[in-house]
């Protein structure tokens, strides 16, 4: 649990040390908690500044594209539960490359996938990421229209803290 809140309030550091503890355990979770484990796992490896060593980017994407594989084997399994997931590892690993076009895609179809299978959350936060995606390019008009629905979003799921994170990290996206 400290993992994905840990992401959703952006503390990406604490994120991806629960993440590497949760390995450890993962074969002891069920099936449901590999695969949430292996879904934040993959996007903690990703969350962090690309401004790092050629070394240590090569080991964040190891770590989420072992994510990815996982994931996928997941959503061949079960796609209504899986494959926004597999979209969503996809579109942040797309951003993380520096691939713009596909990363802006991918998460339109995360998006998209996880509301019509009912995932309020983690639609939400697949229209906060790519938001924070639009703006880092500059395009702040689509970025607010994300943000906006990411606030809609939590605030339907009832999410209070993170509509208010939101509300205060992006106050002048949100007027």
């Amino acid at each position: 649990m400290r993992l994905i809140l840990s992401y959703h309030f952006a503390n990406y550091h604490s994120a991806e040390k629960m993440a590497v503890k949760s390995r450890i355990a993962q074969n002891s979770l069920g099936n449901h908690g590999q695969v949430v484990q292996t879904f934040y796992d993959g996007l903690a490896a990703l969350s962090r500044s690309p401004r790092r060593s050629l070394r240590e980017k090569r080991r964040r994407m190891a770590v989420a594209r072992r994510s990815l594989k996982k994931m996928k084997k997941f959503a061949q399994l079960c796609p209504e539960n899986c494959l926004h997931k597999v979209f969503f590892l996809k579109a942040e690993l797309a951003a993380f490359l520096g691939r713009e076009e596909a990363a802006t895609r991918l998460y339109g179809r995360a998006i998209e996938r996880a509301g019509s299978e009912g995932f309020i959350h983690e639609q939400a936060l697949a229209c906060e990421r790519a938001g924070m995606h639009l703006l880092s390019r500059g395009e702040e008009s689509l970025a607010a229209e994300q943000i906006k629905d990411a606030r809609s979003l939590y605030d339907c799921w009832g999410a209070q803290a993170k509509v208010d994170q939101l509300e205060e990290r992006f106050h002048s996206l949100l007027k």
